[in-house]
């Protein structure tokens, strides 16, 4: 039987990550999957996108989140669709905070996860989203 370990909605909190990643390797997973929301809102997001991409390098799956969306590249609409009036003033301070606190390198990673990945387990294609096939933000209504 092929084990997966899915993890998603790390939020910048390094501190959990280093306890999920811990069980990780003692564990051994088959595949890893990081399904999005990687840094916003939380203390760490640098040292948070470091982790993620030790584990990339050692063959996991990322994909990129609604929020990764709006650190990135600040695109409100495309992050928060259901948000029709515009987004609080506290996701734009968070977004520009976190924006700032992993420059630029750790930016154009962020920008380059696609939105979904495959992963085939045994006889059964794995589809590794934020939300649903195709989109970080439709089946959240």
């Amino acid at each position: 039987m092929t084990r997966v370990a899915v993890l998603s909605d790390v939020h910048g909190n390094a501190a959990a990550l280093a306890a999920v990643r811990a069980d990780i390797k003692k564990i051994k997973p088959d595949a890893v999957a990081v399904a999005g929301d990687l840094v916003l809102n939380g203390p760490e997001p640098a040292a948070t996108i470091d982790a993620i991409r030790e584990l990339e390098a050692d063959g996991a799956l990322v994909v990129q989140g609604n929020t990764d969306v709006a650190v990135a590249d600040f695109d409100y609409s495309a992050a928060f669709p259901w948000l029709t009036e515009g987004v609080p003033d506290s996701f734009r301070a968070a977004s520009e905070w976190a924006h700032e606190a992993i420059g630029d390198e750790r930016l154009a990673w962020l920008r380059r996860l696609p939105a979904e990945r495959r992963l085939r387990v045994d006889d059964t294609m794995l589809l590794v989203t934020h939300a649903s096939p195709g989109s970080q933000t439709n089946g959240f209504d």
